[in-house]
């Protein structure tokens, strides 16, 4: 595979987040794909390998550690991975089960070199001269150490004598290892969520070098007769970050304005770790496409040609029926579950159309490539928002007739009476000479010892996330332990309000948003934050608390 060099125009937005990027993918736009023109490795679609509870536990130990994974570029990716695999396994539960992993990590001691620039970052107060002392909790810092959060599932964030539940505070420092003991209610939503570590400081690091994995919920809607016909795929869309070495790049805690603090050379977007696989559906058929964006902080858009989806759930909580979609837009960390019925016999493309906080396109937007990004014989680009197609489906002629559902047991609950509405605003500091500070939320970045927001089980609250930046940053808000329904975007009321645990603010999405918010079952310290997770690490994350 043939690797470009980046013109001067995409360059752009290289200093502070280093959002430049390669593209080591193929591209091709039209409605149906050969392997020449699509770049398929021709390789069958594989879902990710499942690791089921049993007995009602999901048990056994699960390693992070350095892997030389194939991802079908033609050169072994170096990183980080769960396991040894890309994605790690698919964790499959049902209500009233325990998540009772041991997470090992066998990363290793940073040397000598990354540990002073790490430590050379500071970790007490700093004086910058913009707008007052901050604790210094945002740069990359000690990104081997690490920890594991279940996305989306609604469990306890407090730790007991057993283990430690869904707990983002928890370090594990290389050789160590922890038990995770994480009840699952036994009235839990069925759906897809997943898991990833979530160590401040390190977390983008982790996540964009291929640390995730989905986590099934089995329930209701599994029982749904036309959803429990259909073949399930679980896909695992993951933007992974490497260097002209093919190796996952060490932060740069002390980068400068004109540096990138997450370096890299190239991004290679991958399917369940495959470069470009193919699916094969019959004409008629249905498929159930479980689809997770766990790139660290890339938006996606996908398309089928030739096809619409049919979405059944975001964010493990099902919709009241089906809604055909043409366009299915994943922020970071989000999920979309869709049916997928085949058409006529062909070749189809599953076209992603990427964007990044800094170049925040709308979803769906097939931009076309300009004079100065140019296109290798194999059809590789070095543009961070340019189409390529991720997967080829094959619908052969043998037809059948498989039906859509009409209804589904929507995930609805009552509303509490609400008791408090806050506003929260998504930050960007500056130095008095204009220098990016850090990332922060209501003017403050991260400070894991002040939670600045204290609430009360079993009530409700409303919310409204404002984007503040003046950058025209896109940001992407999620909260632990209890999911929110969206009311308004913008002000304006949504004609159909939409529960969700993930949802991006800014250009072209709403600078706005306002939710309301059910504090259900549990108590203790968790968090809220932005799921770019590289604004995460560089200070866009406040602590809660949630007191009896």
């Amino acid at each position: 595979m043939t690797f470009l060099k980046p013109t001067r125009r995409q360059l752009l937005g290289a200093g502070v987040l280093g959002t430049v990027t390669v593209l080591g993918v193929p591209t091709s736009l039209t409605s149906c794909a050969s392997s020449a023109s699509s770049g398929s490795s021709g390789e069958t679609f594989r879902n990710p390998k499942v690791k089921a509870s049993e007995g009602g536990r999901l048990t056994g130990v699960v390693t992070a550690k350095r892997s030389q994974i194939d991802i079908g570029i033609g050169h072994d990716y170096s990183t980080y991975t769960f396991d040894g695999v890309i994605p790690g396994a698919t964790w499959e539960v049902h209500p009233g089960d325990t998540i009772g992993v041991t997470l090992r990590n066998a990363m290793p001691v940073l040397s000598e070199d990354d540990q002073a620039r790490s430590d050379g970052h500071g970790h007490g107060q700093m004086d910058t001269g913009s707008t007052g002392d901050f604790v210094n909790m945002t740069r990359p810092h000690d990104w081997t150490h690490t920890n594991l959060h279940t996305h989306g599932l609604h469990v306890s964030p407090e730790d007991t004598e057993v283990g430690a539940g869904d707990n983002p505070f928890v370090t594990i420092v290389p050789g160590a290892e922890q038990r995770y003991e994480i009840p699952i209610p036994s009235d839990h939503t069925g759906g897809l969520f997943w898991y990833h570590p979530h160590r401040h400081g390190a977390v983008a690091y982790q996540v964009q070098g291929g640390m995730a994995g989905a986590l099934i919920v089995r329930g209701e809607i599994d029982r749904v007769p036309e959803i429990a016909a259909a073949t399930e795929q679980v896909m695992v869309f993951q933007a992974l970050e490497m260097m002209d070495d093919f190796e996952i790049p060490a932060p740069e805690p002390n980068a400068t304005l004109q540096e990138a603090f997450f370096p890299r050379d190239r991004i290679v977007w991958t399917l369940n770790g495959q470069n470009t696989p193919v699916i094969t559906m019959r004409r008629g058929e249905v498929q159930r496409w479980r689809m997770l964006n766990a790139a660290e902080g890339k938006l996606m858009s996908l398309r089928l040609t030739g096809h619409s989806m049919h979405h059944i759930g975001y964010d493990g909580l099902a919709l009241p029926a089906p809604r055909m979609m043409r366009d299915t837009f994943i922020e970071p960390g989000a999920r979309v579950e869709a049916l997928v019925k085949a058409q006529f016999p062909g070749r189809y493309e599953l076209i992603l159309s990427p964007a990044t906080s800094q170049l925040p396109y709308l979803p769906g937007w097939n931009q076309a490539l300009g004079a100065d990004q140019p296109v290798g014989s194999d059809g590789t680009v070095w543009q961070e928002v340019v189409p390529r197609v991720v997967a080829i489906v094959d619908v052969l002629p043998d037809k059948v007739d498989m039906e859509l559902p009409r209804t589904l047991p929507a995930y609805n609950p009552p509303l509490r009476p609400i008791v408090k509405h806050r506003d929260v605003e998504y930050t960007v500091h500056r130095r008095d000479d204009h220098q990016f500070e850090a990332f922060g939320i209501n003017h403050r970045p991260f400070n894991p010892d002040d939670p600045p927001y204290v609430m009360r089980v079993d009530t409700a609250e409303e919310w409204t996330i404002h984007n503040a930046a003046d950058e025209g940053f896109v940001h992407v808000f999620h909260i632990h332990v209890n999911p929110f329904l969206v009311t308004h975007v913008n002000g304006e009321r949504l004609q159909t309000p939409v529960w969700r645990d993930t949802w991006a603010l800014g250009p072209n999405l709403g600078d706005s948003f306002t939710f309301v918010m059910n504090l259900d079952d549990f108590t203790g310290k968790t968090v809220e934050h932005c799921h770019i997770l590289t604004h995460e690490d560089l200070g866009m994350m406040e602590a809660l608390e949630i007191l009896p």
